[in-house]
């Protein structure tokens, strides 16, 4: 069977902002997050400080995405990706099932 590797490795490799998406949402999150301190503490160093943190953490998840070796967790992916339908009585094994 045919194996159609191009959009798995699409979703794979998506960016936005250069970040993958996973790190994107963290990033999001902890932006979110921050807006709600600025506006229940509003103090002008309470909002330099999360100016400061926010990017620091955004250069920190584009100096990750850049390193050789990762940490992976998780597989996210499976490694192959198929419609044939799953068949004990399959022609193609020889070993009696």
């Amino acid at each position: 069977m045919k194996r159609y590797t191009a959009y798995r490795d699409i979703r794979k490799e998506a960016l936005i902002m250069g970040l993958p998406l996973l790190l994107f949402a963290v990033q999001i999150a902890v932006v979110v997050l921050s807006l709600l301190i600025a506006i229940f503490a509003f103090d002008f160093l309470v909002i330099l400080g999360l100016i400061s943190m926010n990017a620091g953490l955004y250069f920190s998840l584009l100096h990750y995405t850049r390193l050789t070796c990762k940490v992976i967790f998780i597989r996210v992916y499976p490694r192959l990706i198929s419609n044939k339908p799953v068949n004990p009585y399959s022609d193609d094994n020889d070993e009696p099932v």
